[in-house]
């Protein structure tokens, strides 16, 4: 639940792909090391391990920056 929300864990897949990647595990973390570079990987997986709620309100803050920014 810690990086729901976060981009770095975000990659746009098909239906099928999706399905795929979260029934491989290493399949999944190569992909991302691949997406990420190992040195950023490392970081989301330490994030993914720490405890509490993500910052819904925060990241609804980023995000709504971020499409502004589109615009």
């Amino acid at each position: 639940m810690s990086v729901r929300y976060d981009p770095d864990n975000m990659a746009g897949l098909c239906y099928g792909c999706h399905q795929y990647i979260d029934s491989q595990l290493e399949e999944k973390r190569l992909f991302f090391i691949s997406l990420l570079g190992a040195d950023k990987y490392e970081l989301l997986y330490g994030r993914a391990y720490q405890t509490g709620k993500p910052d819904e309100q925060g990241w609804t803050l980023y995000y709504t920056q971020k499409i502004k920014e589109l615009g």
